[in-house]
């Protein structure tokens, strides 16, 4: 879910439905990251308490921490835990067709998506965050 490691326009990126797959994940894998406040320290409601938790760090101190342990500490560089990671899983893929957990990601997502986008195209005054406008050019402007 973090920026840069799928590409915002790509198709497996479900970013815009992160609070359901960290609600309904069964294992999550943490790479280089800390279950602190921005992930909301891996505590329910937000996260799925039976999930099981996989994170690799480079520090051993960092492995746990703000949430108690993990089922799985991997102590590395990520590069290198994530290169081992993918050559030991080789040929194996999760199938996308027929899990649950995968359909309703992507219902939550479309869903999500749908809803942000409406909110884009708001014309309400005042605009919010959420608001997307499009405004002449300030050269258009001093004409």
């Amino acid at each position: 879910m973090r920026k840069g490691v799928v590409a915002d326009t790509h198709s497996a990126n479900t970013a815009s439905a992160r609070r359901t797959a960290l609600k309904e994940a069964d294992v999550v894998l943490i790479l280089g990251a800390r279950l602190n406040w921005i992930l909301h320290f891996g505590d329910a409601p937000k996260w799925n308490l039976s999930a099981q938790l996989v994170q690799a760090d480079i520090s051993a101190e960092e492995l746990g921490r703000n949430a108690g342990n993990p089922d799985l500490g991997i102590i590395g560089d990520i590069g290198i835990v994530v290169s081992q990671l993918v050559q030991a899983l080789g040929t194996w893929s999760y199938s996308t067709t027929s899990s649950l957990y995968i359909q309703h990601l992507f219902a939550a997502k479309s869903k999500n998506e749908s809803t942000a986008a409406s909110k884009a195209s708001s014309a309400k005054i005042p605009m919010t965050l959420l608001s997307h406008r499009t405004y002449p050019s300030p050269s258009l402007l001093s004409r």
